[in-house]
């Protein structure tokens, strides 16, 4: 891996997740801010990876290797959205005093 597939997979994955925490309203209410970034960068740090074992002689950034950067992030943000947490859990508090009485 070199350091320009490193340094492009984390500008990559930022841009992404920065964008889709943006322009997605169902993100933004429903997960913390740093999520979609990692998420973004994560899974094109990823991609580079799988890149680099499926061709390990190559040098440097190839076209496969920056469209798996842009295409795993945007998976794994789209994860992030539909299991979102849509509602706060239901808590039971059981009121025991009150039956003490």
């Amino acid at each position: 891996m070199t350091t320009v597939s490193l340094v492009t997979a984390v500008a990559v994955g930022l841009v992404i997740g920065l964008a889709s925490l943006i322009t997605s309203s169902q993100i933004r209410r429903n997960v913390p801010i740093w999520l979609p970034a990692a998420v973004g960068i994560g899974t094109a740090m990823l991609a580079t990876l799988i890149a680099q074992m499926t061709d390990p002689g190559r040098a440097g950034l190839t076209t496969v290797e920056l469209i798996l950067q842009v295409t795993f992030p945007v998976a794994g943000l789209a994860v992030v959205a539909v299991t979102a947490r849509r509602h706060p859990p239901v808590t039971h508090r059981s009121n025991r005093t009150e039956s003490i009485r």
